[in-house]
């Protein structure tokens, strides 16, 4: 194992200047030299720099896809709340960059090194971007930062070479949901507790405080008052109902439906419906009388939009 290792190295490392100072010697995994006792990964193994010091240095089937697709990272992972991305530090050590050397556009936000796995993972909290930039439209969200060379020195001048890692996180600010209700004889039974998906969802509830949650099995009395609540996971994002409408199949546009909320407003023609709250937090709320349609199931759809900051009304106050 350990000439076979020892071939590889020297093989990548021939006509690389930048590697010369590498040393793929046998003994560089040697007792002599301290790799006996150095702790490498499953995916590394031993070998010293120049200077004698002993190193993790990547096996070669596991740097292959990394190599061949010029990069340093694991997929960037996008959080409802946060985004984090991890280096492969026996990848790093090749390009002659330290783990210490390296921040975040902050230069106060640092990495964390695994001590079983050796991946230096760099995260921060969309509340505390660590230097992101952040860039909204009404359809999306975009997180941007990148992983720099923090240059610590107060010299004028460097001989080190540039690291750029850049990594993005995109959220989407559209959503639509939607809710299947089912008449029977003179009430209505939920079959179904309508669609989720990472960042919202949406709850019928019997009363103002939203405490009594309509369950799957239960059955509402037609003409009752229910509240609808939409609510966005990541409990940061602000979220405007734009419109609510049923039909009575599937097919969001459907010819037949009836509109509940029409650009976050309440369908005038309904006068049941009023829009309790929307777009001042992580949540929006509308109150109806439960209806039908003549023998045929309902199904309510909702659109919605998610706003980085409050989100800005077009609904006559007296509407809301």
């Amino acid at each position: 194992m350990v000439q076979s290792y020892t071939s590889i190295c020297n093989r990548r490392v021939q006509g690389r200047p930048e590697h010369q100072e590498i040393s793929c010697s046998r003994e560089c995994v040697g007792a002599s030299f301290g790799c006996l006792d150095f702790f490498c990964s499953d995916h590394e193994f031993c070998g010293t720099s120049r200077y004698g010091d002993p190193y993790c240095m990547c096996r070669a089937i596991y740097a292959k896809p990394f190599r061949e697709s010029g990069t340093y990272t694991l997929p960037v992972h996008c959080g409802l709340t946060s985004t984090s991305i991890s280096l492969v530090t026996c990848l790093l050590e090749e390009t002659g960059f330290s783990p210490l050397e390296l921040r975040l556009q902050d230069p106060s936000c640092e990495g964390h090194m695994d001590p079983h796995t050796h991946m230096l993972t760099f995260s921060y909290e969309h509340n505390r971007p660590c230097g992101a930039q952040v860039q909204s439209s009404f359809s999306q969200t975009v997180y941007k930062n990148a992983i720099v060379f923090s240059n610590s020195s107060s010299n004028v001048i460097t001989r080190q070479q540039d690291f750029h890692v850049s990594f993005e996180c995109v959220y989407a600010n559209t959503k639509e949901l939607s809710q299947l209700y089912t008449a029977v004889q003179n009430s209505v039974s939920i079959h179904s507790s309508g669609f989720r998906d990472r960042m919202v969802q949406m709850n019928l509830y019997l009363d103002q405080n939203l405490s009594r949650l309509v369950g799957p099995k239960e059955m509402i009395e037609l003409n009752t008052k229910v509240w609808l609540e939409v609510k966005a996971l990541d409990g940061r994002r602000n979220l405007k109902l734009l419109s609510c409408w049923s039909t009575p199949t599937p097919a969001a546009d459907g010819p037949v439906r009836h509109h509940l909320v029409q650009k976050s407003c309440p369908n005038p023609d309904d006068g049941t419906v009023l829009v309790e709250k929307n777009g001042v937090d992580i949540s929006s709320v509308v109150s109806f009388r439960m209806f039908q349609f003549l023998g045929n199931s309902n199904i309510i759809h909702i659109s919605l939009h998610v706003c980085v900051s409050p989100c800005p009304m077009d609904c006559p106050s007296a509407s809301v």
